[in-house]
């Protein structure tokens, strides 16, 4: 029967109902889902700190060395990726200078954008192993590779750990994030107990974010909760 034809009483029931029945769906979709859903919100937020941290590097650079690469992010907003990736790789073809670390990166971000995975994970796999890179930067590449290796079906999880066992040392600016993505690796690995583990060592850490502890106790609660089941 159309809603129209109903009276008030029932087309309030029947809301009720329609919007129990969302409500339940959105609990199995959830309950389905929750850990993906709540390692990409959190790499979100992290990607966005890792960014803006990222940048605030770049701004420190010496003004003289600015001016091919701020013409080649000029023609990236242009849309002229192809022209642009060809004016980065001229810089970053020029050694020992900090804007021809920060051309390889811009690459990998322009690779990723046509697509070109393969070439993404090569480029950056060189940059984090590459001594002569500032360390800064090798960081940066080295989380960048493993956000983009747990995106892939198939995943080298002895290698992801490799990569982020150094900066998981509390001493690194990079701790949280990486014990973020170890956890979340563990998982995709169906290896709940190990990722626990790192989930403990972030809950532990106060003086990390009061956010990030909350996140990573309740992932911990969850993943208690589901081996009872």
């Amino acid at each position: 029967m159309p809603e129209n034809n109903l009276d008030p009483q029932q087309n309030a029931l029947f809301r009720e109902i329609d919007e129990e029945l969302r409500n339940d769906r959105m609990k199995a979709l959830w309950k389905k889902y929750r850990f993906l859903i709540a390692a990409v919100i959190f790499l979100a937020i992290f990607s966005a700190i890792a960014f803006e941290a990222f940048k605030y590097w770049r701004q420190q650079l010496e003004a003289k060395d600015a001016t091919a690469y701020t013409g080649a992010l000029t023609l990236v907003t242009e849309g002229k990726n192809d022209l642009a990736l060809s004016e980065l790789e001229k810089i970053a073809a020029e050694k020992n200078t900090g804007y021809a670390q920060l051309a390889k990166l811009e690459m990998a971000v322009l690779l990723a954008k046509e697509g070109k995975t393969a070439e993404v994970l090569e480029l950056l796999d060189n940059v984090r192993k590459d001594n002569s890179f500032v360390k800064p930067l090798r960081d940066v590449a080295a989380v960048a590779l493993v956000q983009r290796m747990l995106n892939q079906e198939q995943t080298d999880f002895a290698k992801v750990q490799e990569i982020l066992t150094p900066l998981e040392n509390k001493d690194s600016a990079w701790s949280a994030m990486a014990l973020s993505l170890s956890a979340v690796a563990f998982l995709k690995n169906k290896e709940p107990e190990k990722a626990k583990e790192k989930l403990q060592l972030i809950n532990g850490n106060a003086e990390l974010p009061a956010e990030l502890r909350d996140w990573a106790r309740n992932l911990a609660v969850t993943l208690d909760n589901g081996a009872k089941k």
